[in-house]
């Protein structure tokens, strides 16, 4: 399944990433330089979980971002502000699926994180409208294992897990930094 993943967003990168804007698929395949945040930030997303399974995705993953729309903002607010569509606001509602401001930040902190860079403490949003948003704030405030390893199982790990390639297996939690017996 990984490897179906990896394929689609090599392929997803190949068709559309010009350099600077991750384009659109129109009608008769033809392709308009539109650049939607959600599409950035969930490629970042996607990237920072298949770097999890395989280290070769770890120059586009901590590239990635910095290619793409170069501030943490969505556009000042805006979701899209592309030439050839209307402004489309931002919106924090998570339910029933990830705002794109919930699946950007969350691809950003998975990124800052498996990049080893420091993330700072947030606090977080209503419960239910912004849950997913939510779930970046605990990694964000050091409630998601860190784990430094060769490879695990992703089956081995709690949910709450990010997965780090390197020496020495270490498990940081809130802050704290152990080191893992390894079998």
């Amino acid at each position: 399944m990984e490897e179906k993943a990896a394929q689609t967003i090599r392929r997803l990168i190949d068709l559309f990433w010009d350099g600077k804007v991750l384009g659109t698929l129109l009608l008769q395949w033809s392709k308009a330089n539109s650049e939607f945040f959600i599409r950035c930030r969930g490629i970042a997303y996607c990237i920072s979980m298949l770097y999890e399974d395989d280290f070769a995705w770890d120059t586009i993953m901590t590239e990635w971002p910095l290619m793409s729309h170069h501030s943490r903002t969505v556009n000042n607010g805006w979701k899209s502000r592309a030439a050839d569509f209307q402004p489309v606001l931002a919106s924090w509602f998570d339910h029933p699926v990830p705002s794109s401001i919930s699946l950007a930040e969350m691809g950003l902190t998975r990124v800052d994180l498996l990049a080893g860079k420091a993330t700072n403490a947030r606090s977080y949003l209503s419960p239910y409208q912004a849950d997913f948003f939510n779930i970046t704030v605990m990694m964000n405030n050091g409630l998601f294992h860190l784990i430094t390893s060769n490879v695990l199982s992703l089956v081995q790990l709690p949910a709450n897990t990010l997965q780090m390639r390197g020496k020495p297996p270490t498990d940081c939690y809130r802050g704290t930094c152990r080191m893992r017996q390894t079998k």
